[in-house]
């Protein structure tokens, strides 16, 4: 009898300890690793890039006309990302691209700052990978080795990032910028310069830092 009892207690205790290791595994399945960055409920970051970008619009000046025309830039920005997918940016971008022109001294300097905002979406690919897409309108101003300008741009993003860390990362992309100016040139001008608004294409890369 106190044989059979013993034996009882025995099948209790493995049954217990075996329903108690299938809880724990259970709850371990449920709470999967996961970067500290992903577990925000938003994602704010600081990007700080260079590029080089290539101005695809036809640029004329008096010895030649000029497409496809490489230049190099900076842009820093401010991106605020939710878990649906969906946020918003604040951007500062600047390219300078030069062209030869014996009538500047050798060479006329095409310069644009560009401060806009945008609309993103994206989010993780995986637990280190993020991706967005955005599209971004604002200011853009163009100046150079004559005269300045106030216009319109936009801007059309594809960024790719790597984090290092939950608070340190690296991202790269492209970006499409077009500058729309509100300018008009004098009758005759533009035959000799058609420098009045641009389209720009560039290659983006980084740092990244979350919090």
């Amino acid at each position: 009898m106190k044989h059979k009892t013993k034996n009882h207690i025995r099948a209790v205790l493995l049954l217990l300890t075996a329903l108690a290791w299938q809880q724990a595994a259970a709850q371990s399945a449920e709470t999967p690793t996961e970067p500290t960055a992903k577990k925000k409920k938003v994602l704010n970051t600081i990007l700080a890039d260079f590029n080089m970008g290539w101005i695809t619009s036809e640029v004329t000046t008096p010895e030649n006309t000029y497409k496809w025309r490489n230049g190099q830039g900076f842009g820093i920005s401010y991106r605020r990302l939710r878990n649906d997918g969906y946020g918003i940016g604040l951007d500062f971008a600047h390219s300078a691209t030069s062209y030869p022109s014996r009538s500047y001294g050798g060479e006329y300097h095409l310069n644009a700052n560009y401060y806009g905002v945008s609309l993103l979406y994206g989010g993780f690919l995986s637990q280190k990978f993020i991706a967005t897409v955005s599209i971004g309108a604002g200011c853009a101003y163009t100046f150079g080795s004559d005269e300045s300008n106030v216009g319109f741009g936009l801007k059309q993003t594809i960024d790719v990032e790597y984090q290092l860390t939950p608070f340190v990362g690296i991202g790269a992309g492209i970006d499409h910028f077009i500058n729309i100016s509100t300018q008009q040139q004098p009758s005759g001008y533009e035959k000799k310069y058609a420098i009045n608004g641009f389209k720009r294409l560039a290659l983006h890369a980084g740092l990244r830092v979350y919090f």
